[in-house]
């Protein structure tokens, strides 16, 4: 089976957490907190509602020195900040005795050189942006990835929709992160990753 992975909208939608814990329920797997605009405080309410069971399905991409009371495994680093910091392997051994870690590359050849240490990364776009339209690499919608065996797992981020998701999958990735096609159709957000969930399992 693919990885399927969901991040959430930047701006808060209606019933958004309700649907995050009705997607883990749905099975899924993994969920990035992406909410670049919220202060410790509120990333912690929002986490406060994850049924609990599920929080060490999630990563988080800010604050993440505020996540020890929630119990969340995952944490996330922007391509920028991954360049910057030098003491992220760290993180593995803070206050648990696994911590998730994943990062975002922008063009292929970062694939080549990327350290097997974090447990996935993500390769965006993929294709043209369904969350911000317009954006898009011509490079990389033509993309066939073949990885050597130390690399770790590339997830296709950007423009995936139930349309290409197979397709994109065909490339050679091992798996897909969804955000533009959940969310800007909130309403069948369980329906869309139901479709994309039986794709990632065929």
């Amino acid at each position: 089976m693919k990885h399927l992975i969901i991040i959430s909208p930047e701006e808060t939608v209606n019933e958004e957490i309700n649907i995050v814990n009705a997607l883990f329920d749905e099975g899924l797997q993994y969920f990035h907190l992406r909410k670049p605009h919220f202060s410790p405080a509120e990333q912690e309410m929002y986490l406060s509602r994850i049924k609990p069971q599920y929080l060490k399905n999630i990563s988080i991409h800010q604050h993440h020195s505020a996540d020890i009371k929630n119990q969340v495994v995952g944490f996330h680093f922007k391509e920028s900040k991954r360049l910057k910091i030098k003491a992220i392997p760290i993180m593995r051994n803070l206050d648990t005795p696994y911590r998730r870690l994943s990062t975002s590359l922008h063009d292929a050849d970062s694939i080549k050189t990327i350290s097997a240490f974090w447990d996935y990364v993500f390769l965006s776009p993929i294709a043209e942006s369904v969350s911000k339209p317009g954006y898009k690499n011509n490079k990389l919608v033509a993309l066939k990835l073949v990885k050597s065996d130390n690399v770790p797992p590339v997830i296709a981020l950007g423009g995936i929709t139930t349309d290409n998701a197979e397709h994109i999958l065909l490339r050679g990735f091992d798996g897909i992160a969804v955000l533009g096609s959940i969310w800007n159709d909130s309403g069948n957000a369980i329906k869309t990753f139901r479709k994309l969930q039986r794709i990632c399992r065929n």
